[in-house]
């Protein structure tokens, strides 16, 4: 069950096609593949032709987020946690912009605001999440939605202009970086656009997939447009679809472990091996 993107580390030719072979056309291999989200779902579809299965990437059975929204800070957090290269810039041009519109917006660092080992429950003390996501699928993404936190997200387009995923691709310096050699498109790739494609277009196209693009994300365009929906945005309204997100989340996930269970073949024979 890939996550991160089926080639990371498939750096050569060799590499990838071998990978191919076990995972799709070894019939006696005992291997059934399945994606951990739907852009890994899709990015394997490019390249191989095959429709799988993916099981959400999810916490949402380690926590129980509150019933109603509840916060009890009007303050709202940044995220990913951990502080990265856009969280000064940021964080100072959403509260000059809110300062200009005469709104109240602290955004604040939960880990400097809690000043403790922060919990599921400590996420939902804030009244909303702004999220500048440097991946398509992590785990921090994952305890959000578990939490239910209303979350706020960049369009496509603003973070590609402000170049904001940077781990998306395996050609990417920290995987393969130059060393990448791209596998050809599968004839019947439902896809247009390579996932490995760093131009505007192409990166835009694969952001949709995105985890992170729920039916219950408020997307902003630039930063007015961000302050502009933290003021006009019912929180109550997003929290309860949040939570009927989580539902569906549960609900797919077991279907489709139920679904694996059925594939696999019963008192099979371990190998000695």
């Amino acid at each position: 069950m890939p996550a991160h993107r089926f080639l990371i580390k498939r750096c050569l030719l060799a590499d990838s096609k071998s990978l191919m072979k076990w995972m799709f056309n070894q019939p006696k291999a005992p291997v059934i593949v399945m994606a951990a989200g739907k852009y890994d779902a899709e990015y394997i579809n490019y390249y191989s032709g095959k429709n799988v299965d993916y099981i959400y990437a999810s916490t949402v059975l380690m926590y129980s987020p509150p019933t109603t929204y509840s916060p009890k800070y009007n303050e709202y957090l940044y995220a990913p946690f951990k502080k990265n290269p856009f969280y000064n810039h940021f964080k100072t041009l959403i509260s000059k912009t809110c300062k200009s519109s005469n709104y109240h917006c602290p955004v604040v660092n939960i880990r400097e605001k809690i000043k403790r080992k922060f919990t599921y429950s400590d996420i939902n003390s804030f009244k909303a999440v702004i999220v500048f996501p440097y991946a398509v699928l992590s785990y921090y993404l994952a305890d959000l939605i578990t939490a239910a936190i209303p979350m706020f997200v960049p369009s496509p387009s603003f973070i590609v202009q402000n170049r904001i995923s940077y781990d998306m691709k395996a050609r990417d310096p920290f995987y393969c970086g130059k060393r990448f050699q791209e596998p050809q498109k599968y004839p019947n790739s439902k896809h247009s656009y390579s996932p490995e494609d760093y131009s505007k277009e192409a990166t835009e196209y694969w952001l949709q997939f995105a985890s992170y693009y729920t039916p219950c994300s408020i997307v902003f365009n630039n930063i007015p447009h961000l302050v502009q929906l933290m003021k006009s945005t019912n929180y109550s309204h997003v929290y309860e679809c949040n939570l009927k997100y989580r539902k569906h989340i549960i609900n797919h996930n077991k279907a489709q472990w139920s679904k694996l269970y059925q594939r696999i073949e019963v008192n099979r024979v371990m190998s000695l091996s």
